[in-house]
């Protein structure tokens, strides 16, 4: 995961997510001992057919640039005959281009670039070796030919690569035979100025003269299956599903596998994946396990993400407010002022310059990827995508006005989905000499859930003259599964709101160790608010809590027997950082163990002043932390 050290400026701009480009690029593969597709080229004695299932002479995504080498040996004493037939991609091949050669006892030939020198053919395909006399073996290279000027500074012609083998008849995947395919990866939306992780492609061949149906199942590493789909294939038709795990999930899968299979009477395939590097486009070929007689695995039920609620979400975005004008960030008026200044062109670019490895800028807007993870300085984890534009920006010297339209994609915030995707946000501020702003942000959007319509509606009033990081009135309401949970924004300027809704309470104990290690140093209660399954800092209570500890951030999950919070807290100049595990008999009490650090700094609550002592990891020991859950608000009077 990448480390992100999250602005106040980075709060006030969408930063978003890159939309993939599919890869026409091609699959390769090579063979795994034990498998009966064995690490070698095919000895076609008494073998008359052999399949290449994979090559390319075409340009592909990320700027790379495919070629296949065809090779052919003859191992025997006497002269053998072949003809080569091209099976073009997504073409019903019972007729194809073919051409046909010899070669001499004891010699080897090389096509290169074999689909344009053999046949002048740009795209993908599969090969099929039909042999005639004699003895040969078989094998090709596919691989990226780097041009000049390419992001990784290598020079022209250098290649990433991969042996691909030939695959004989008699290797087919038939009825009653599951074509296992592991150790597969995906990085959804990797091409944009954040690549990172891997692709996986998928393809197979008919290696058969009639139509051919399959079914596709996709599981990760813990036997979660994704989804199924099935396709099919004409007359010895070729097939590249690029990206294949888009097709049942928009979430990043760090291992996985694909299982293939056909129920149609005399079919027979060959079947491979290739996992790509989204950086240098350098492919890992897979090839398939077969396993005869056996059921796909039964399926453990896909895990149902909970969206994050508008309690949690609104308790993040008043935590980065509270950061502006702290630590060289900007204020929320700097913010506006660089936007007035810059323009919003200008501005996006200065973004983009900031954060070149997330953010890039599209029309009328900014994109962002967080791939499969990435780390905001208090710990909250981003994955996936983001998008936001407009078109009637209005921005002058006097006032910033707009409609931004915001997609977030497959976003999720420490593992929870979002609720409403798509929304649409409309600013009207306006700023004085001295650049406060004020005005309205208001908010609107609605999905579709599996419980019902879900809607998101409200404004909320800014006055930076007034109060300088926070909202000083308006209101947010969330409607869903026939609730109305609203937020209502204050002017006590101290980041708390009020909250209309269904919620519980509970309190977490605390007793930290010093920073050197020498024996306890604080124990303080900080107090908790509970919406659904989801804990954050009670709004009520202001961000503060027992004995002048404040600046709390805790966020995390409870059930009714477990919960896991990640916390950080000031007291004076300590900062405290951990997570706390907790299990519960009683739904009521919950102990556990935390990790955690303490950092002492030479002036309270200013970590730009240099750091006085940095502690090692401590593990709490029994009754050191708790979580209590309350029948009120642990801050109430």
């Amino acid at each position: 995961m990448s480390k992100l050290h999250w602005s106040a400026r980075g709060g006030w701009l969408l930063a978003l997510a890159l939309a993939g480009v599919p890869i026409l690029g091609v699959l390769l593969r090579s063979g795994g001992s034990g498998s009966p597709f064995g690490p070698r080229t095919v000895l076609a004695a008494g073998e008359t057919v052999i399949f290449i299932p994979a090559s390319a002479q075409l340009a592909g995504a990320a700027g790379t640039n495919w070629r296949t080498d065809l090779e052919i040996v003859n191992p025997g004493a006497g002269q053998a005959s072949y003809t080569v037939a091209l099976l073009r991609r997504d073409t019903d091949n019972t007729s194809p281009a073919t051409r046909s050669y010899t070669l001499e006892g004891g010699r080897a030939v090389r096509y290169t670039n074999a689909l344009s020198s053999l046949f002048a053919y740009s795209g993908a395909a599969a090969v099929r070796v039909t042999v005639t006399s004699g003895t040969i073996l078989a094998s090709s290279r596919t691989y990226n030919v780097m041009v000049a000027g390419n992001p990784l500074g290598l020079p022209a012609g250098s290649t990433f690569g991969q042996f691909v083998p030939g695959f004989a008849q008699s290797q087919a995947i038939v009825v009653g035979e599951n074509a296992y395919l592991i150790q597969l990866a995906h990085t959804p939306n990797p091409f944009s100025g954040q690549r990172e992780g891997f692709r996986t492609n998928l393809g197979y061949v008919n290696a058969t003269g009639a139509a051919l149906g399959l079914t596709v199942d996709l599981y990760t590493a813990a036997g979660v299956k994704l989804g199924s789909f099935t396709d099919s294939l004409p007359p010895y038709g070729y097939k590249q599903v690029d990206k294949v795990f888009e097709r049942v999930t928009a979430q990043p899968v760090t291992d996985g596998y694909a299982i293939v299979r056909t129920t149609t009477a005399g079919g027979a395939f060959v079947a491979y994946a290739s996992v790509v590097d989204n950086v240098t486009g350098d492919p890992v070929l897979v090839v398939p396990q077969r396993i005869t007689g056996s059921a796909p695995p039964t399926p453990t039920p896909t895990p149902v993400s909970v969206p994050i609620s508008l309690l949690a979400t609104t308790t993040m975005a008043f935590d980065r407010l509270r950061l502006a004008g702290t630590g060289g960030r900007p204020t929320v008026e700097q913010t506006i002022l660089d936007l007035q200044t810059k323009g919003l062109d200008g501005f996006i670019n200065s973004q983009v310059q900031r954060w070149p490895t997330i953010l890039t800028k599209i029309t009328n807007g900014v994109q962002a990827s967080y791939g499969s993870g990435t780390t905001l300085s208090d710990g909250t984890v981003l994955k996936g995508s983001a998008t936001g534009t407009t078109t009637d920006a209005v921005i002058t010297s006097t006032k910033v006005q707009g409609t931004v339209n915001v997609s977030l994609g497959n976003l999720t915030v420490n593992d929870a989905g979002v609720l409403i995707p798509v929304k649409t946000v409309t600013v009207n501020l306006t700023t004085d000499s001295q650049h406060h702003a004020s005005g309205t942000i208001a908010v609107s959007g609605s999905s579709q859930t599996a419980q019902g319509p879900a809607t998101i509606s409200g404004s909320v009033q800014v006055n930076t003259a007034q109060c300088a990081r926070y909202p000083v009135g308006g209101s947010v309401s969330v409607t869903h599964a026939g609730t109305t949970k609203t937020i209502v924004f204050n002017n006590r300027c101290d980041g708390s709101f009020g909250y209309q809704g269904a919620l519980e309470y509970a309190k977490f104990d605390t007793n930290f160790m010093k920073c050197d290690g020498s024996g306890y140093g604080y124990h303080f209660t900080v107090a908790l608010a509970r919406d659904g399954n989801v804990l954050v800092v009670d709004p009520t209570c202001g961000g503060a809590s027992n004995l002048g500890s404040r600046d709390h951030r805790v966020t995390g999950n409870i059930s009714a027997t477990a919960v896991t919070l990640h916390f950080r807290s000031w007291y004076g100049d300590h900062y405290y950082q951990g997570t706390f595990t907790g299990t519960s008999t009683n739904g009521v009490v919950y102990t556990g163990v935390a990790t955690y650090t303490v950092t002492a700094y030479n002036v309270s609550h200013d970590p730009t002043s240099g750091v006085r002592c940095q502690s090692q990891v401590f593990t709490s020991q029994p009754n050191d932390f708790s979580l209590w859950v309350l029948p009120s608000s642990y801050c109430s009077p």
